[in-house]
């Protein structure tokens, strides 16, 4: 693999670690489609926890902001619910027999929504197949250099700059695209699943660049851009769109309510039709678990089980000895975390890779063991010197950081906790001025274990390689499992590596959270996938 071209802050595979990357702020804008949904549509409020990002979407780092761009574009394939690949803008998909060509057939008649970007004349036009490769040319650019990365023929010189394109970048013809690798990747299809790589039209982006991600966005999905300022964006249904839709149209408002305590008072009140309930409010809301009495004719609850994860990593250079690594893993009381700061939303982590994706069991890591951790302290020579822990303002981490210096505290390791924001954070771990601990979380944009596992492989420093882990066993088991196309020999093979790593800690897996969602009664078909995209075309709305 060849990672040297790709920028240093580039997001790698742990999306939510690049919330603040984009320094662009919006100034009040606003575009007027061609037609316009009547007042008398369904409205669905929704908030918005951080200020509202670009809505270009090769731009785009902001997981808030992500909710409202991927109502607007769609991408070749998407998730369902169960994590299964499923066609969106390619109905179909064929790799060669030695998986290095995968060719894509596009959907004949989608078209992009209705937008003067096309000319006077033109409302709108079918979406190509050039449309894919202008795309995944802008995302290859930037944020989606990691996807392709050391993978895609002629992608790293692009990268580089010694090329204008990309040739694994292919527009065989209007509706045949295709993406020819370096080498064999049988789970290619598993990279390009997320929202993140979706498809735009070049008179959107190049016509008045200066507009394009402000007041112009310009997809294929089941809403289109009605109006935004700095702190709304309104969205309404694409009359024109090609997938199903329920019988009852919606329009959607998101409003930015960085409050928690306003935005949970607007959510009883009704002025939003649901939202994510943070940790701090569970237990007004829940108990055991369940939604309180008082509270099962106001609202459902639902969860979400999305592809994240929880993990304080351990700079394997700073922290070079595996006895020491090993002792604070098992000094870390994760059923403390999970039940007692976070309130049972979480479930334990033994692995970076979510449970039963794709059919994976993830090894026993190392067991929390008080007096085995105080042995492995004693072996590994420690002499009492403090470690620094890094922590952002993330939700939930600085508490959760605390009781981890408390853990490691019992068993005789001094830690320092650093609090920064978390564009700090990001720097610091792309820089020489590195923390020995670090506490950070990550969203998966893949959905197969053998992709996300490629955080162990030496070949992947330092993204998403953050740790510096490096063992050649691991390394040949990743590499194998990369290869392979049975499922069952690509589980066994990971869960080899993912032992061999975890004897070793250069991370301890916390928990994966779930998204706890109160939702309004008056609405329901909503629905949210591993890639935390809410399905918001599927809701409904009671009496209309």
């Amino acid at each position: 693999m060849i990672l040297r071209q790709v920028p240093p802050l580039t997001p790698g595979y742990f999306v939510i670690l690049v919330l603040s990357l984009c320094v662009f702020i919006p100034t009040a804008c606003r575009q007027q489609p061609a037609t316009r949904m009547t007042e008398t549509t369904p409205l669905l409020s929704l908030p918005l926890e951080n200020d509202i990002q670009t809505l270009d979407p090769a731009q785009l780092s902001d997981p808030f902001t992500s909710r409202v761009v991927w109502q607007i574009y769609e991408g070749l394939v998407g998730l369902d619910v169960d994590g299964r690949p499923v066609p969106l803008l390619a109905e179909s998909w064929t790799p060669s027999d030695d998986r290095r060509v995968w060719t894509f057939r596009l959907r004949s008649g989608v078209y992009f929504h209705e937008s003067e970007v096309f000319g006077p004349g033109s409302k709108s036009r079918t979406v190509r197949a050039e449309d894919v490769r202008y795309s995944y040319l802008r995302f290859a650019k930037g944020f989606g250099s990691f996807v392709f990365s050391g993978l895609v023929e002629g992608l790293d010189d692009f990268v580089a700059g010694r090329t204008t394109s990309v040739s694994g970048f292919v527009a065989a013809n209007d509706r045949e695209f295709q993406v020819r690798l370096a080498h064999p990747d049988p789970a290619f299809i598993h990279r390009i699943t997320s929202p993140y790589l979706c498809i735009m039209p070049r008179e959107a982006v190049e016509r008045n660049p200066d507009s394009f991600g402000r007041s112009v966005a310009v997809g294929t999905g089941p809403f289109r851009l009605a109006t935004r300022t700095d702190t709304t964006v309104a969205l309404e249904p694409n009359p024109t769109y090609w997938g199903r839709r329920p019988n009852k149209l919606i329009r959607v408002a998101f409003r930015v309510e960085k409050n928690p305590q306003i935005r949970m008072a607007q959510i009883e009140q009704g002025a939003y039709g649901l939202g994510v309930l943070p940790v701090a409010f569970q237990s007004r809301f829940l108990a055991q678990g369940r939604l309180r009495q008082e509270w099962e004719t106001r609202f459902n609850l639902y969860r979400a089980r999305t592809f994240n994860v929880h993990y304080l990593g351990i700079d394997t250079k700073r922290v070079p000895n595996v006895l020491l690594r090993r002792a604070i893993a098992m000094a870390v009381n994760k059923r403390a975390i999970v039940d007692g700061l976070l309130g049972g939303s979480a479930r334990i982590a033994n692995e970076l890779v979510p449970p039963d994706l794709q059919g994976f069991e993830a090894p026993g890591s190392l067991p929390f063991d008080v007096a085995a951790a105080r042995r492995e302290l004693t072996r590994s020579g420690y002499r009492g010197k403090k470690l620094l822990l890094l922590v952002s303002d993330a939700p939930s981490h600085e508490a959760v950081a605390e009781l981890l210096q408390a853990h490691l505290g019992e068993v005789g390791i001094g830690v320092e906790l650093q609090r920064v924001d978390l564009n700090t954070l990001i720097s610091r771990l792309f820089s020489t001025n590195r923390p020995d601990l670090f506490l950070v979380f990550s969203e998966w944009v893949f959905s197969a274990p053998e992709l996300i596992l490629e955080s162990y492989r030496s070949t992947r420093v330092p993204n998403p390689n953050l740790t510096g882990y490096s063992n050649r066993k691991v390394d040949d088991l990743i590499t194998q499992a990369l290869a392979a196309t049975d499922r069952g020999a690509i589980n066994r093979l990971c869960q080899e590596a993912a032992r061999l790593a975890s004897s070793e800690a250069p991370l301890v897996p916390l928990y994966h959270l779930d998204s706890v969602f109160l939702v309004d009664r008056r609405y329901t078909g909503f629905s949210v996938n591993g890639h935390q995209y809410w399905d918001l075309s599927s809701v409904q709305v009671a009496g209309n």
